[in-house]
């Protein structure tokens, strides 16, 4: 091969193909050692010079802003450290149009030689940069006609009831020679259990993973079972032999959701788990109770509002501290087992609990102290408390704790945009986690705009001197109607009286209860 001029440095870009990864799911082979192989076989045979380690790309994705190894090459061009990329062909470059306009003028501005075994192209030549522009859009054109003969198989395939790939769903296994969605034996009979339980015994979805986690019954990941995923297997049709495909469409980044009429409903009761008519008017019961439960839940944290949600954070992590129901069970004077349910107040990291009602019974004592205190006394401790320049430290450290978790998600989001565009993700798998991203992040948001307005409000009253009369009359009047509220009220009017609440557990126990004590900090807008 005959090289237009002298190559100062080369950079090899390795890159798998969408091929590649069919071939590896079919074989199990690594392509990427076997690009490797070749592209080294190859450039002991030039002598130019080539950087001595290779940029590999992991993952196949269309779009550059994916690409981490091949924006390595493309920083190192732009600066000077390369003249020449080294690939197998001008296809693991690029088969966007957009990205191949972007690749074809960086090329061209900085007179890039491509080199691959078949051929060179110099991006100085005019001839080779229209043979270059011919070939990226030949590659374009190729990839939709693909892309449109899989979508068209896809659809195909599910109009005759095939498994078309993606997570299967919990309950059903592949068979392997109708390639067909099968119940799976041991778990079509925890799908029936979790109807029962939801539906006949009145268990909370909660209730239930926590029961299934308990009998060691492993999750569809193989995990510990959650709520989410217990939702997921009472709501999914397939249980009585519906197949729906076609609900959402990729348009750009979004993922849009399509009319019923264009949706692709394939029945096969011959499939399903729950075939009687007893068994389908339990699911039924079921749906109608996932939509009734869904109104109870508070609008915007999708979580049932307790007295002391959101309110008690662990003294040593800093979380949020969650309600637990735990099973447990006595033994009676003539031998029988009773069980009973309690519920605490859960630290999930660093695995901490303390009974529920000790920690409300405890913050009313807290408050009745507060009451108990002499006025001048109580003036100097609420001072003392409401230091702006501690809150305000404390407020900045949570928004930038919450603004690297908002990137640590979107990352994911784009992890999860990345897999379904390269057809590692299902649509519906892809929209239903993308949601759940979206959600946590708008969550988040909101949780910082509200620091921010109390910020503002702290710094706007940092000088007024605090009411002691206004916080007596608003605390006793606090102590004196609370037993009264329902718990959504509770929770309001604790958030009123408490800025913080932090639990420390001081000493844990086995066969009693552990010992703990609570530091708290009044809110402002009661004094």
């Amino acid at each position: 091969m005959h090289m237009p001029r002298k190559v100062k440095m080369a950079a090899l870009y390795l890159r798998r193909s969408r091929q590649d990864i069919k071939f590896e799911k079919l074989t199990g082979e690594d392509t990427l050692k076997a690009q490797r192989v070749l592209m080294g076989n190859f450039l002991s045979t030039q002598d130019f010079p080539c950087h001595p380690l290779p940029f590999e790309e992991i993952i196949s994705a269309s779009s550059i802003e994916k690409r981490e190894q091949f924006k390595k090459i493309l920083k190192g061009i732009e600066d000077g450290t390369f003249d020449a990329i080294v690939c197998k062909d001008v296809s693991r470059l690029s088969r966007g149009l957009k990205d191949s306009g972007y690749i074809h003028d960086l090329f061209k501005d900085y007179e890039t030689i491509i080199i691959t075994p078949g051929k060179i192209y110099d991006c100085s030549n005019d001839e080779d940069l229209k043979m270059l522009r011919m070939e990226l859009f030949l590659f374009q054109e190729e990839w939709q006609i693909i892309r449109k003969r899989m979508v068209g198989g896809r659809r195909l395939a599910a109009e005759r009831g095939f498994y078309i790939g993606g997570p299967v769903p919990f309950g059903f296994q592949v068979d392997d020679k109708t390639r067909k969605l099968v119940p799976h034996e041991e778990e079509s009979k925890t799908v029936k259990d979790i109807y029962n339980l939801y539906v006949n015994e009145g268990w909370g979805l909660e209730r239930i993973a926590n029961y299934l986690n308990h009998n060691g019954t492993p999750s569809p990941k193989g995990k510990k079972w959650l709520k989410h995923q217990i939702r997921r297997v009472l709501s999914q049709e397939k249980n009585i032999g519906i197949q729906v495909f076609g609900r959402t469409k990729l348009k750009g980044k979004a993922i849009k959701p399509q009319p019923e009429e264009t949706w692709i409903q394939v029945e096969e009761k011959d499939s399903a788990i729950l075939i009687s008519e007893e068994e389908i008017e339990l699911f039924k019961k079921a749906q109608e109770l996932l939509a009734d439960n869904r109104v109870n839940y508070d609008t915007q944290t999708h979580k049932r509002v307790y007295a002391l949600s959101k309110l008690i954070t662990c003294g040593v992590c800093g979380k949020n501290m969650m309600r637990k129901n735990v099973q447990a069970q006595h033994i009676l004077l003539d031998g029988t087992k009773k069980k009973y349910i309690t519920y605490h107040m859960f630290c999930p990291d660093c695995k901490g609990g303390i009974k529920y009602d000790r920690i409300e019974e405890r913050l009313l004592e807290i408050l009745n102290e507060y009451v108990q205190i002499d006025a001048e006394k109580l003036e100097e401790k609420l001072l003392t408390e409401l230091s702006p320049q501690e809150n305000k430290i404390d407020a900045e450290t949570e928004i930038a704790s919450y603004k690297k978790r908002i990137e640590k998600l979107k990352d994911k989001r784009n992890r999860n945009y990345n897999a379904y565009l390269d057809g590692a993700a299902e649509e519906e798998d892809y929209n239903r986690t993308r949601n759940e991203i979206n959600i946590e992040i708008q969550d988040l948001g909101e949780r910082i705009e509200i620091i921010k307005k109390t910020m503002s409000s702290n710094e706007e009253e940092e000088q007024a001197k605090v009411n002691v009369e206004k916080f007596l009359v608003n605390a006793t009047e606090a102590l004196r109607i609370y037993e009264s509220l329902a718990d959504p009220f509770k929770n309001e009017l604790l958030h009123k009286i408490f800025d913080e609440v932090k639990l420390f557990i001081t000493k844990k126990t086995r066969g009693k209860e552990s010992e703990f004590h609570l530091e708290v900090k009044i809110n402002s807008t009661i004094l």
